[in-house]
């Protein structure tokens, strides 16, 4: 008695033939998705959830669905925004797009320029897109979210790292973030040691020599570099020649670096601050105006506070030994406390000229103590950008830090 195979004939398991399917699918997916979107936004407005015993959408999806109520509210909105755009909606009903990539485009596309934005959407990567909506709407890049799993044992190791680095800065006027913590140690990682030669820039910047744009590679594509960053880098870096072989240039001469570091004791020059683990040389005159190598007219920078410096948070006057600094509501930083012509702790908040960064983080704040992840979450703002508001609104005395919260005090 012959055996009969039960395998598929070859012709229905060609790779071709399960890609249709598998696109199909997913076409098909997207399709369904459309139509939930659109029936939840039916019962928003109608407030159906309510009928049904359920205290807003976002309960409703979250029991029905296991969506996420910030994916209940994105796809809301995108259903909301399309309805003005046909060539969007259309776009999300036949599921020819992905939702994600919609809802980037959403955001600034007119019935004027849909066509064109939803080509771009097809051509781009979604990281690529969003780079360009931000673009277009005049925002900074969006930022990336990076997702760690950890063991149990990892975790406690990342936890027991963060809890000595808040330590450590226990005495900076601003917190330290778990996002900023983890940064620094990554960063103490490949950084070069104060008091060494080399700059301790180890990460390759791509600089357009006829534009001046400057770039990171990354899995994701070039990624822009923040003005901040670049000043940074082009203070105190190493330099390569992309288009010819050459040798490798230092910013600063190692010699003078050398001593500035030492004359330093390897500190951050910025009166009160305690970083030594990861500092820069910078030039208080830019080289692009004119500045040299005079030792006078370098000083030995933390991260945060040289990025302050480029940013036009801090700036700086006189030469070395006897540099200072000041806010860029004009105050003077004299360790903990703040002198000038409005620097009385007492005066009205309303008199005192506070950074635009240092306003939003003040919006956000209240007596109940908010530690700074939650800060940078409900400001939109940069954790670099957040901890330079918290670092003027402390010069001024409004704010009081412990281990990595911060509230209001002192107004």
């Amino acid at each position: 008695m012959r055996a009969e195979s039960t395998a598929e004939p070859a012709s229905e398991t060609t790779p071709a033939r399960l890609d249709r399917e598998i696109t199909g699918l997913g076409r098909a997916t997207r399709r369904i998705l459309a139509r939930v979107a659109a029936l939840l936004l039916v019962f928003k407005r109608e407030r159906h959830f309510a009928a049904l015993g359920f205290g807003s959408l976002a309960d409703y999806a979250g029991a029905r669905l296991e969506f996420s109520a910030r994916k209940t509210r994105e796809l809301v909105e995108l259903a909301e925004r399309t309805e003005g755009l046909p060539g969007l909606r259309t776009a999300f009903e036949t599921g020819s797009l992905h939702w994600t990539k919609l809802r980037t485009i959403a955001r600034v596309a007119t019935p004027e320029d849909e066509q064109a934005w939803l080509e771009r959407a097809r051509r781009l990567s979604s990281r690529a897109l969003e780079l360009a909506v931000a673009e277009a709407a005049g925002e900074r890049a969006p930022r990336i979210k990076v997702l760690l799993e950890l063991t149990d044992e990892q975790y406690a190791d990342l936890e027991d790292a963060l809890r000595a680095l808040r330590r450590e800065r226990r005495n900076d006027e601003a917190p330290v973030s778990r996002e900023a913590g983890l940064l620094e140690l990554v960063r103490r990682g490949i950084g070069a040691t104060a008091g060494s030669p080399r700059p301790r820039f180890q990460t390759v910047i791509y600089r357009c020599t006829d534009c001046g744009v400057a770039v990171r590679e990354t899995r994701l594509g070039p990624v822009p570099v923040e003005p901040a960053t670049d000043g940074c880098a082009r203070c105190d870096s190493d330099v390569i020649e992309a288009d010819r072989p050459s040798r490798v240039t230092k910013t600063i001469p190692p010699a003078i670096r050398r001593h500035v570091l030492v004359r330093d004791r390897g500190r951050c020059a910025v009166p009160g601050c305690s970083g030594r683990d990861y500092v820069d040389v910078h030039h208080v005159v830019p080289r692009a105006s004119g500045g040299g190598h005079d030792p006078s007219l370098l000083a030995t920078m933390c991260d945060g506070h040289h990025i302050a410096v480029h940013d036009g948070a801090i700036r700086i006057e006189g030469r070395a030994p006897a540099l200072r600094f000041f806010t860029a509501g004009g105050q003077e930083i004299l360790g903990h406390q703040a002198v000038g012509p409005d620097a009385h702790v007492t005066g009205r908040l309303e008199d005192r000229a506070l950074c635009d960064e240092a306003i939003a983080v003040l919006a956000v704040l209240g007596e109940t103590p908010l530690h700074t992840d939650d800060v940078i979450h409900a400001t939109g703002l940069t954790p670099a950008a957040v901890n330079s508001g918290l670092g003027e609104l402390a010069l001024y005395g409004i704010t009081r830090a412990q281990r990595g919260y911060v509230s209001l005090g002192g107004v």
